[in-house]
Parts: structure tokens; sequence; C-alpha cells
């Protein structure tokens, strides 16, 4: 994880220093030297869950769409065959069951995107400009901290929410099995990938796979749309209301697709891709004003004012601040 960190704030360096090119070069090497400990990783957690045919699976599922067949060779792959890979293989989502993030940010990458800036960085020291360099680095720190790579303020803010126990409201813990006032059940596992959720989530956090239970989907989309009208109620939505509104799709049953359509009938499409790039910015906590000036450029091509977008950016970053003071004291 330090090595991460310190690879990532060499790449930050040399943008600061105005060597774009060097900056994207640099980043689409953390990126490939990430995916290739990730695929490692997830090897090694397959086998020890005894589940070493699927891992096989997935690389026989990508060799045959290979035009020569050949077996894939991780070690000696490309950024390129990496990012193949993993979209032809279901590798993102194998890697759920083993992460503790279930990937949401990862959707905010442009892979075919990455792959062409660190193709032409290697070939071309000269074509890119500021604009490139912050779009790669953000890239980078989405991977990063999505993945688990470096330690993120995502994978933490939502243990700062309140919880309540569903039978009698009193304050709990995500941690507590039972609740210490009622004795009713607090948490359990996931059929699928059997790690810790909350006894009412009808939808692992982990995996998105659904739970045992009846639901009335008419009833729980009406709902869900109520909770995304009173927190996009400002046109913005932070860090902790984010955290909120997840835990609300949980227990209701609804998956970040079935979420994402019925927040879009509440909010314009540009203003909630707005709201996600921020989100993913701010993965760790931090919006430093590079950052801002990226945000702001995609502001203009979604067609958000300035005013609007300084405004939803200004809210997530007094949010990251309060979230890290919570964590601080936790520490």
């Amino acid at each position: 994880m330090e090595d991460y960190i310190k690879e990532l704030r060499q790449a930050q360096h040399h943008f600061r220093h105005k060597f774009y090119s060097t900056s994207i070069y640099e980043c689409g090497r953390i990126i490939e030297c990430g995916m290739k400990d990730l695929y490692v990783d997830l090897e090694a957690y397959l086998e020890k869950e005894g589940l070493s045919q699927e891992f096989e699976s997935m690389r026989q599922q990508f060799a045959n769409r290979r035009r020569d067949k050949e077996e894939f060779n991780y070690e000696k792959a490309t950024l390129g065959s990496m990012i193949l890979f993993a979209r032809y293989s279901g590798f993102w989502d194998k890697l759920k069951s083993m992460c503790e993030s279930n990937l949401s940010f990862l959707k905010m990458v442009n892979w075919s995107r990455v792959r062409k800036l660190r193709n032409d960085s290697a070939h071309n020291q000269d074509i890119f400009g500021r604009n490139e360099a912050l779009e790669m680095l953000f890239y980078t720190k989405v991977f990063l901290y999505d993945c688990g790579l470096i330690e993120g303020m995502n994978h933490a803010a939502p243990e700062i929410l309140d919880a309540h126990c569903a039978k009698c409201d009193f304050k709990i813990s995500h941690q507590w099995n039972f609740c210490p006032n009622c004795s009713a059940e607090i948490s359990k596992q996931c059929h699928n990938c059997d790690r810790a959720l909350m006894a009412g989530h009808r939808i692992c956090p982990h995996c998105d796979a659904p739970q045992p239970g009846t639901t009335n989907r008419d009833e729980s989309v009406k709902t869900y749309k109520k909770y995304a009208e009173a927190v996009w109620a400002d046109w913005e939505v932070t860090p902790l209301e984010r955290s909120w509104l997840d835990n609300k799709r949980l227990e209701l049953g609804i998956n970040p697709e079935e979420a994402e359509k019925i927040e879009t009938t509440v909010i314009p499409k540009n203003y909630h891709h707005f709201q996600n790039l921020i989100q993913a910015v701010n993965i760790d906590g931090v919006i430093d004003s590079d950052e801002e000036q990226f945000l702001m450029n995609k502001a203009d091509h979604l067609e958000i004012t300035q005013d609007i977008a300084t405004k939803m950016i200004s809210s997530s970053k007094k949010a990251g601040k309060k979230i890290r003071k919570s964590l601080w004291r936790l520490a």
C-alpha cells in the first residue's frame, strides 16, 4: 500500500512540474502493476476458498476470445492486455468477492481511454497537456482507492453513520450480531459471498447479490424515489448523504443500476453524472486544487454552470473534512 501511495505522489509530482506525458506514462505503469497484483491476490483468494476452477474458467474464457487461443500470461501482459482480460473474463465481478469495496466507482474509469493515453505517452512525449494528465491521474486515483490498493474514505464513511435496530429503533453498531435491547438479529451472512451484512439488507453491499425474501418491487421503487427526492432536494449529495441513500437502497433491494435509473428521474442525468465524478474524486476525502480544476472542466463539458458546480464541489469537500476528523478521533 505504501508503495502505491509513493508512486501516485510521484506521478502527481511530475504533473505539477508540467511533465505531463511522464505523469500519464507513470499512471499507466501504476495501473498495470496494480492490476497484476490484484490478479495474483484473486488467484490466491479463490484457491484458498476452494474455487480454483473459477479462476481457470476466467482464463479460458479470455483465451477463447483470442484469435490464437493462447493462454493468458499475466507476467508478460501489457496494460492493454490486462484491461482486455478484466473486460472479457469477468475479473471485476470476481474481484468484488475479495474486496471490501463493491467497486462502484470503477464505472467512472474509461478503460479504453486509459489504454490509449498510456500507449500514446510511451511513443510521443509532446502531444499531451494538462487536461489529459489530470484525466489520467483521476482514473489512477479511483482505481487504486476503489480496489483497496490504497485505503480510502469510501470504505470508512458508511461506518460513521448512526444505525438503529429495525425492530425497536435502539442505536446499534454495524459490527454487532444482535440488538442488546430487543435481541433482534442485526447482521447475517450473504448467501452468495458469505460476508457479513445488516439483517435488513435485501441486497449484499459487497457483491450486489439479492438476498432471499419477498419484496414488493413497485413499493420499493416508490420508496427509494422518495428518499432520492429528499436527498437531491438541494441538487447535491454529500458523501454522508450518499452513504445513507446506499443503505436505504440495500434495505429496499434496489441494485445500483436500478438506483441510478430512479435517481435520474429526480435529477437531470448531467447533474447526476457530475455528482458521481465529485464523489469519485473525493474517494480519499481530499479534493485538491488540480482536481477541482479537473471537475470544473467536466462541469463545463456537461453544461453545468460554474456557480452550481462550485457549490456542489464545496459541499463535498466540507463533508470530506468532517469524515476525516471523525476517522482521526476513532483512530
